[in-house]
């Protein structure tokens, strides 16, 4: 019986590497406890539970969204379930848990192979985001942190 409680105890080390430095960092334990079951480590997200890739997404930003999840102005719909997952974890964060599992995730490597302006045929959207969503999420698509719209680099199609 001891074996199996002293392997739960190192999985998390055996699974994420040794690294004490990551091990300790509060925003990893936050993402590791809260985040990563449907995020997953990387934070590309998992499409068929809709959990969207956040890896990269910048600190303001998820902080915004996980206060909004907390107080009931996301994830209320009744049919939204992914949704109200993430009012359960995020109403458990106080602010200084929001604040380092957004550092954390600003600092996890996006997927540059996620649709960029760059990596769209003229004839797949571009016209259409030029249009009507470059005037506020910028030319490429870099958002604005001072109106708070995100940015949508790095996010699935």
């Amino acid at each position: 019986m001891k074996f199996p409680l002293l392997f739960l105890l190192i999985s998390p080390i055996l699974l994420f590497g040794a690294d004490e430095k990551i091990a300790e960092d509060p925003g990893f334990m936050v993402f590791r406890d809260r985040c990563m079951a449907c995020h997953l480590q990387t934070g590309m997200g998992i499409r068929e539970m809709n959990a969207p890739s956040i890896a990269g997404l910048p600190r303001w930003y998820v902080s915004d969204q996980l206060r909004k999840f907390r107080r009931d102005q996301r994830g209320f719909h009744k049919e939204d379930d992914s949704g109200h997952l993430m009012q359960m974890n995020a109403e458990a964060l106080d602010e200084r848990s929001i604040a380092f599992v957004g550092r954390h995730i600003e600092n996890l490597n996006a997927n540059l192979s996620r649709n960029t302006l760059e990596n769209l045929p003229e004839d797949s959207g571009q016209k259409l985001y030029t249009k009507n969503c470059e005037s506020c999420h910028g030319g490429a698509a870099e958002g604005n942190r001072s109106l708070r719209i995100p940015p949508l680099t790095f996010q699935q199609d």
